[in-house]
């Protein structure tokens, strides 16, 4: 589809133009107007009576639903209540991804993206905004909102550019007959954050998440522990840990044989030994050693998600008790008896949502 070049002042008019119940998914780097278009829209939409959806795929500087998550919201009913801004949107959905960084988890955020998607049109909005995260640099980013295009099927790309940045992004479409593609160039009067403006911005959404959390305890047998290897297998013998601890030359504080006999450790500090990894594959007759440092669940970020499947809130790990084998979370949910699985995220966050980091997939 070729690219057409949009005034700002006449993307109202072709948006109102557009059949109902119509996508528009918005691409574009950081500062380019993005959120800023996708409130003016709603406002002016919900003013003159008109559903709007707005499904927030941004994981790190989202507007809509916790941090950590790609989710869902729609205008409420007219009439309702005065609507003021995105937070003013009535929720209605969110997906556990458990990172800020979109790089490392297209297909968590496609998967996301799709089902969120889905619980939007079951509403059926007169229109369906969908904001993308800003990163556009790299083969990543193109193949996130390639996904993004192939599995939610808008009818309009509206691309936020500068100075043809989004080329590499827009070059899959370009002979497709659908979606069209509408370019617009980022206003002068469009506001730059500092990296660490995003970051402080960050940590006061997960902050806000986290607020006046309690200690929930949770045995390994009662919920089904997703993103971990944590629990999936047999807890192996005291004599046959103690011989782990000895051969590491580490303490090791917990330990599995996993369906086909691969082998889940958790060392309480880094820095083991390295030498006799051999000597432990042969002993145990396996070729699958993962050793994961217990402080990598410290401050985890985790979703706690019913039997229906639905996000319930997120929460914090506060800490392991391996031999009891309890999970003990930091969440300020109101239906604790109603969590069926966690899922481990990749964020550790400190008390104040403050980063502490993320950990790599295959680490826990």
């Amino acid at each position: 589809m070729t690219e057409t070049p949009i005034a700002r002042e006449d993307l109202d008019a072709r948006l109102d133009a557009l059949p109902a119940g119509s996508a528009v998914l918005l691409i574009g780097g950081v500062d380019t107007g993005k959120s800023t278009f996708v409130r003016e829209t709603l406002l002016r939409r919900y003013q003159a009576g008109a559903s709007v959806g707005v499904l927030d795929c941004d994981l790190g500087q989202g507007d809509v639903g916790p941090p950590g998550t790609v989710s869902a919201a729609i205008t409420p009913a007219p009439g309702s209540a005065e609507l003021r801004g995105l937070r003013g949107l009535d929720l209605i959905g969110s997906y556990f991804v458990g990172a800020n960084n979109p790089t490392r988890h297209v297909l968590d955020i496609s998967v996301g993206a799709c089902q969120m998607m889905r619980v939007l049109r079951k509403r059926r909005p007169d229109l369906i905004l969908i904001d993308t995260c800003g990163h556009i640099r790299g083969n990543s980013a193109r193949e996130l909102h390639r996904r993004a295009a192939e599995l939610l099927l808008p009818q309009v790309i509206v691309a936020f550019e500068r100075d043809a940045e989004l080329a590499p992004m827009l070059a899959p479409f370009r002979r497709l007959q659908s979606p069209e593609i509408w370019t617009i160039a980022p206003g002068a009067d469009v506001g730059r954050k500092t990296s660490a403006a995003r970051a402080t911005s960050r940590a006061a959404r997960f902050q806000a998440a986290l607020l006046d959390s309690k200690e929930i305890a949770i045995a390994f047998d009662d919920a089904d522990l997703i993103g971990t290897w944590l629990g999936a297998g047999v807890p192996m013998q005291r004599h046959l840990i103690q011989f782990l601890s000895s051969s590491l030359q580490v303490p090791i504080m917990h330990a599995e044989t996993l369906p086909g006999g691969a082998l889940y450790i958790v060392a309480q500090r880094d820095g083991w030994d390295t030498s006799e990894l051999a000597g432990i594959e042969s002993t145990f007759k396996t070729r699958s050693l993962t050793i994961v440092a217990a402080q990598m669940f410290a401050g985890l970020l985790v979703g706690l998600v019913d039997s229906r499947g639905v996000l319930l809130d997120l929460g914090t790990i506060a800490r392991i008790d391996f031999e009891r084998r309890i999970l003990t979370i930091r969440s300020h949910t109101k239906r604790p008896a109603a969590i069926a699985q966690v899922w481990f995220g990749r964020l550790r966050l400190q008390a104040d949502g403050r980063e502490i980091g993320e950990v790599p997939h295959g680490n826990l």
